[in-house]
């Protein structure tokens, strides 16, 4: 099996990958509007921060030779980011603190066990490559703690303002507009394979459909297993806090 990463090849420039493109950079002006009105309330700062960590583990060639369209598009995606994560600096009084609770570093632990498993044995380009398939991988998970932000203010009875609800169906609709662009090209080239990238695009788009039935209807396949997940993650967490913290208060002790 061989893994072939997307080429900058025409057949990869199709609506669906302009569509996808337009619908992220909607939902990135959206967000800054929310965070410009002095409020980060509703959303998920460890969301962000693991947004800003796929970005730059991606976008490491950005100084290598490529077209001028995803250079403005690598900027500004990281730089926004950027951006959104200072906002939380600066009107820390409106962040949901007790709603963010998932452990960011679980999720890339559990995409870098994904790359070991599904990548690493067919992976040869080097470190760029390595890092660009940990990130697409990362992609699946980024927006875990932003749904565990949101069913927990459910939960407590508050509700979403509606520029993050919309921040998040943007974000939504990009994914699932790249899988439509995936699948464009997989019908266009047999050449064309990338499971890694697909197995992301579909828990993205999975996740993402059961918000949107949340939001629409109340009815939720996810939330209780997305909210036991973070529960059961923030357990080990502590239990591993505890357990070394004990362990470094032995050592203090010993002569």
């Amino acid at each position: 099996m061989i893994i072939v990463p997307p080429r900058p090849e025409i057949h990869a420039w199709n609506g669906f990958r302009y569509a996808g493109d337009v619908l992220h950079d909607a939902a990135i002006i959206l967000l800054l509007c929310h965070c410009f009105q002095k409020s980060v309330a509703g959303l998920s700062a460890r969301a962000q921060w693991m947004y800003l960590i796929l970005y730059v583990s991606r976008y490491l060639d950005i100084l290598q030779e490529q077209s001028a369209y995803l250079v403005v598009h690598k900027l500004a995606f990281s730089g926004s980011t950027l951006v959104v994560l200072l906002c939380f600096h600066f009107f820390c009084e409106t962040y949901d603190r007790d709603a963010d609770t998932c452990p960011g570093w679980a999720l890339a632990l559990m995409a870098l066990l994904a790359l070991t498993l599904l990548a690493c044995p067919w992976l040869g380009e080097g470190t760029l490559e390595i890092l660009w398939t940990w990130s697409q991988l990362l992609e699946g998970f980024v927006m875990v703690p932003q749904y565990v932000c949101s069913y927990r203010n459910a939960k407590r009875g508050r509700v979403d303002s509606r520029g993050v609800s919309a921040w998040i169906c943007l974000m939504g609709a990009y994914r699932l507009f790249y899988l439509l662009h995936w699948l464009y090209m997989r019908s266009w080239s047999s050449v064309y394979w990338d499971p890694t990238t697909w197995l992301s695009g579909i828990l993205n788009v999975c996740l993402f459909a059961d918000y949107v039935l949340c939001l629409l209807a109340g009815v939720s396949c996810l939330r209780r297993i997305t909210l036991s997940f973070d529960d059961g993650l923030r357990q080990v967490g502590d239990e591993l806090r505890d357990r070394l913290g004990g362990c470094l208060l032995s050592c203090e002790k010993m002569p």
